[in-house]
């Protein structure tokens, strides 16, 4: 409205200059410029008045509007930051990732701070007023849509998946895809408007701005999935592994499934033993590791790198290989990796549940009905069952399986991967696909992930980690690395583990651990074997140290130390490792950052010190030294402490 007036009246003052025939108070013909000057206009007392009582007017209408204006942006911060921290609970919901911009204790929602007010600049501000408050009452109307949406989905959207209802699931997905980029865009106008109100703080502007770009990553994968699960075949890959004999990247694979969907079901889910293919395998170089055990790198040791992302691409790819000379050619568009603890949790939860053969399994005889059955058939018969059981889940169950499900994902007892770029951003920024953590240039902090592999001699009690840092006056980080582990069987545990620490980290020594030399079982030039390339990669970069026999490599974004350790029956056996990290800068109150990443399918716990440089302290102990310690490590660990300088 305010705009309107404004440039009409423009526009005529421009009319009356240039045409003055056509103004009020001329006649004649027309004037030249020269004219102007001849122009005569009276000073009466009464026009002087007139202007006086008009400036004033203008000028109790600045004041008041001034002020009304501060109330509205008090009223405006409130009413903003409370609805940008809606949207970044909606957003980050029950997966809770570490978002950067939101620090623990930050009072959300507070009152800014008193901002100098420029008079001058309320009139184009007030025209934005109606605008402003619409768009924040149209987007707490999508908060609390989205809300309701995603409650609905979390409640019907499995059943609808399983129980031949897709089109309905596809429905939902589309209407929160509208929701959210209805928030999306709504969002964007109330932070541009409040920023004329000088009412949004910096951290609530930050904090918009974090948030709103992971929801527009949100939007984008969406779209994507619903793309994916609208088509008339999808395949997606469900790997079964078995964590008494680890990986690197978790549990050799026993079994496999290619879950298919079409328009939003699930049509097909059929389990296989992973050895079935591999009469159609090609013949691989094994990694130098495994050639003391195995002659050819099999599919079910291909979860070899510690990054699932990783081995997930390359076990779709040598898996579609397999099944193209098998006969039975299908293209994957992801991976889902399952640890056997998934499948007890459902027992535990949903128990009893009745297989095809008459039995109810529960969580008292799971591993009975598993041995007598055989792995594979005992899943094809309980999933089968379950399958049918998700339309008539009661409340508690619904509850109890998204709890479980909560731990799965943070255990990394299930991981994720999409060959879709925007479905694998997504997957990585809430930490669902066990993606390794890459430190980058200039990082204050340091990182340890210890992964093991079973050559000879299956599971063994858990590890116990011992990491004593220490930084000094110059930043440079030491670190003494102890591995604690016992062997409760009646066979020797021979394992070997790599040590994973920031890329440019150095090793000093590694002490306890055992001398094995790797004897491949056969000349695989001479057979006619192919390289990975991968492989070959990281090989390259063996490094071995004359004295403890231990290597180092390096891959992308990290150092690797790695050595053997062999265990006797009933015996307990330590390894230390030192090592340095790269130097880091020294300012006070900058964040220091330690993450801790543990081996999918092992239990380990830990107990961290670090040791802050003479003169220096560490803010949350109040003490030169800072102590964290776990029984049980979650699947990733962020700690984030800050160094203060003495007498700062």
């Amino acid at each position: 409205m305010y705009r309107h007036r404004d440039n009409r009246n423009k526009g005529q003052n421009v009319t009356d200059i240039r045409k003055p025939e056509r103004s009020h108070g001329f006649s004649g013909s027309r004037l030249s410029k020269t004219d102007f000057s001849n122009i005569h206009i009276p000073r009466s007392k009464r026009g002087i008045k007139i202007f006086s009582a008009l400036v004033a007017v203008a000028v109790m209408a600045l004041l008041l509007g001034g002020g009304y204006l501060l109330l509205l942006r008090n009223e405006a911060a409130r009413s903003t930051n409370a609805l940008f921290e809606g949207l970044s609970t909606m957003v980050y919901g029950p997966f809770a990732p570490s978002n950067p911009s939101q620090n623990a204790g930050e009072n959300q929602g507070a009152v800014p701070p008193k901002y100098g007010f420029n008079f001058l600049g309320i009139l184009p501000i007030f025209r934005d007023i109606p605008t402003g408050f619409a768009d924040m009452q149209k987007f707490a109307g999508l908060l609390v849509q989205t809300q309701v949406s995603l409650t609905e989905l979390r409640s019907t959207g499995l059943s609808l998946f399983l129980d031949g209802r897709g089109s309905q699931l596809l429905a939902q997905l589309s209407n929160l895809d509208t929701d959210l980029k209805g928030l999306s865009s709504t969002g964007d106008s109330i932070r541009n408007i409040a920023s004329e109100f000088s009412a949004l703080t910096p951290d609530a502007a930050t904090n918009y701005f974090s948030t709103g770009a992971d929801l527009q990553r949100e939007t984008d994968a969406l779209d994507s999935l619903i793309a994916l699960l609208g088509q008339p075949n999808s395949h997606i890959l469900v790997l079964f592994e078995n964590t008494d004999i680890q990986r690197p990247g978790g549990g050799r694979i026993s079994a496999y499934a290619d879950a298919t969907i079409s328009n939003g079901s699930m049509i097909g889910f059929t389990v296989s033993d992973i050895n079935s293919l591999q009469a159609y395998d090609q013949k691989v170089v094994p990694p130098m590791q495994l050639q003391t055990v195995e002659t050819s790198w099999k599919l079910r040791d291909l979860d070899w790198f510690p990054d699932f992302p990783t081995s997930a691409a390359k076990i779709i790819s040598r898996i579609e290989e397999a099944e193209q000379f098998q006969g039975s050619p299908q293209t994957y568009v992801g991976a889902i990796a399952v640890s056997p603890r998934v499948v007890q949790d459902m027992v535990n939860v949903l128990g009893p549940v009745q297989l095809a053969n008459g039995k109810n399994v529960t969580a008292v005889n799971f591993n009975t009905e598993v041995t007598q059955l055989g792995y594979v058939n005992f899943l094809n018969q309980f999933l089968t069952a379950v399958e049918k059981r998700a339309s008539d889940l009661s409340g508690d169950e619904k509850a109890n399986m998204l709890g479980v499900a909560s731990d799965w994902i943070a255990n990394r007892d299930v991981r994720v991967y999409f060959s879709d770029p925007k479905l694998e951003g997504l997957v990585n920024q809430y930490d669902l696909g066990g993606q390794t953590y890459t430190t980058m240039s200039g990082y204050v902090g340091d990182y340890l992930s210890v992964v093991h592999t079973d050559i000879g001699g299956g599971s063994i009690i858990p590890d116990s980690l011992s990491l004593n840092s220490s930084i000094g006056t110059d930043g440079t980080v030491s670190n003494d690395l102890s591995i604690t582990r016992r062997n409760q069987n009646p066979y020797v545990n021979q394992e070997y583990f790599q040590v994973m620490v920031p890329s440019g980290s150095k090793l000093v020594s590694v002490i306890g651990n055992t001398h094995n030399t790797i004897t491949p079982l056969m000349n695989y030039k001479q057979s006619g074997y192919i390289e990975d390339p991968d492989i070959v990669n990281i090989e390259a970069t063996r490094e071995v140290d004359p004295d403890s026999l231990a290597e180092s490599y390096s891959i992308p974004g990290h150092e690797v130390f790695g050595f053997w350790f062999s265990l006797p029956p009933g015996a307990t056996g330590t390894v230390s490792v030192t090592y340095d990290s790269p130097q880091i800068s020294l300012e006070s109150g900058e964040s220091y950052q330690f993450v801790i990443e543990r081996q999918p399918g092992e239990n380990a716990n830990i107990i961290y010190s670090v040791q802050a440089p003479q003169g220096w302290q560490w803010q949350q102990a109040n003490d030169p030294m800072y102590l964290y310690s776990s029984e049980n490590l979650p699947g990733r660990t962020t700690l984030n402490i800050n160094l203060v300088k003495n007498g700062s």
